[in-house]
């Protein structure tokens, strides 16, 4: 953390802010790993705000995926909600294919903790789509799980096995 802070503040002295948004995201990144969730959430907020600030929409919606995944940790759903939303519009707009679906997985588990298993299943069908897209075969079969979650939570025993076949398969290729 203090190698990175440096690291900040000379980025910041030299005018390279996506840099030292990188620097504070990473921060964060560090303080998360350690089980600090709200220094974390304070760097993350920190690299939210230089990202709006000078623009850089990549980092606002990576800085809100971070921040989403912390209230998600502390079970606070529906601020990772709001989020996630706002990281995945940006992602969006971005086209930045290689977060999406990663969003698309967080907000179905969202909606999946709040029990909204319509969302869920949709969201997860999302990011299992964008991942055969992407040709990304790990990403797949966690996808075809967390729909079988959804499937079993919904009294669908028969869906959930097929989808954990398929995830099975895919994870032996």
């Amino acid at each position: 953390v203090r190698l990175l802070s440096e690291a900040e503040a000379i980025f910041e002295e030299l005018k390279l802010p996506k840099r030292q948004f990188t620097c504070i995201k990473n921060i964060g990144w560090a303080w998360e790993n350690a089980g600090d969730y709200e220094r974390a959430l304070e760097q993350y907020q920190q690299a939210l705000e230089l990202a709006r600030r000078i623009p850089y929409a990549k980092g606002e919606g990576v800085a809100l995926s971070y921040i989403g995944i912390i209230h998600l940790q502390q079970n606070r759903y529906e601020q990772a909600l709001e989020c996630m939303q706002g990281a995945l519009r940006i992602q969006e707009r971005e086209q930045d294919r290689d977060l999406i679906p990663n969003t698309q997985n967080y907000i179905g588990s969202i909606h999946l903790q709040l029990g909204n298993y319509d969302k869920a299943l949709d969201y997860y069908q999302r990011s299992l789509a964008s991942y055969e897209k992407a040709g990304d075969p790990p990403n797949m079969a966690i996808a075809l799980v967390n729909i079988g979650i959804v499937y079993e939570r919904t009294k669908r025993p028969r869906e959930a096995r097929e989808v954990y076949q398929q995830a099975l398969d895919i994870s032996r290729q």
